[in-house]
Formats: structure tokens, C-alpha cells, sequence
């Protein structure tokens, strides 16, 4: 019985990866840059230089004190990850807001139990990051929630 199942919960088509950067991005360095720091010496001295050849979403800047490159995402949770940014912001929302458990969370979002484990736990140090990030997107949309009322009417061996 390995039928994949319908996510039961879904984020709404207009939030984009675009739009949950753009948010991440104000939440960091502010309207118009004004708390625009290197996040590897601190410094302040940062000039924007262009784009991400992949993900043009993604700002790149250049630090003129310690002469790194970084982008929008770097330093986060959302750097280095192989799933989706969506999908982050929604282990975020089902974690903290409903508060599902890892093993529900994996299998609504369809990753293996260890990934997801490792994302709650870096949601869960990031934690106030994530409250606020929540705040700052639209609503979440739940259609088709099921909910088990009890067994009856189920044979002994269905039974818990």
C-alpha cells in the first residue's frame, strides 16, 4: 500500500520563492539597506553586485573589508538546502503555529524523516527569525484537513 498521498496542506500560488526572499531581505538589511553587514567579518563596507546566475532572485553582494561574496540567503537557514524555500517556510508554519510532529511534517512535505528532523532543529534555533517571518507572509490556505474521530465501526485488527 504505497500510494503517494495529496498534500493536505498547500501554500498559496502567490507566494514565490521571489516573494519569501524578498521578505528574508528586508527582515535582515532592512527597507533600504540600512543594516547591511558582511556576515562573515561584520563589516559594513558592502556594495550589491548583481545577480545570481541561477536564481536571479538572489542579490549578490561583494565586502569590501574582507573581500567575500555572499547573497540574500547566506547565513540563514535557507542556505545550502536542497528543498525548497516554500517548503522551509511551510515546515516553519506547521511546527510552530500548528505544532505537528517531525514524522506528519515529512510526510506532508515528502522528504525523509532525518532531513526533516535536521530542518525542525534549525527552525527551532532560528525560531524567533521564523515568528517573524510568518508574520510578514500572507496566510496559509488548509483545505481537506481529516481529522480520525475514534475506531468504531473498524475490525479488532485496525484497532490501536
Amino acid at each position: 500500500m504505497s500510494t503517494k498521498l495529496k498534500r493536505v496542506i498547500d501554500l498559496t500560488s502567490s507566494l514565490t520563492e521571489e516573494r519569501i526572499v524578498e521578505a528574508i531581505r528586508k527582515a535582515r538589511f532592512g527597507e533600504k539597506y540600512e543594516k547591511l553587514h558582511c556576515p562573515y567579518c561584520g563589516s559594513s563596507r558592502v556594495i550589491r553586485k548583481g545577480r545570481m546566475h541561477h536564481k536571479p532572485y538572489l542579490q549578490r553582494y561583494h565586502c569590501k573589508n574582507c573581500g567575500k561574496w555572499f547573497n540574500d540567503l547566506t547565513g540563514t537557514i535557507f542556505s545550502g538546502r536542497r528543498i525548497s524555500i516554500r517548503d522551509i517556510i511551510l515546515m516553519a508554519y506547521l511546527l510552530l503555529k500548528l505544532g505537528m510532529s517531525i514524522m506528519a511534517i515529512s510526510r506532508e512535505i515528502g522528504v525523509c524523516y532525518k532531513t526533516a528532523y535536521y530542518t525542525a532543529k534549525r527552525i527551532l534555533q532560528q525560531a524567533e527569525f521564523f515568528r517573524n517571518m510568518l508574520k510578514a507572509l500572507p496566510p496559509v490556505e488548509t483545505d481537506e484537513v481529516y481529522q480520525n474521530a475514534g475506531t468504531k465501526g473498524f475490525k479488532k485488527e485496525f484497532k490501536a
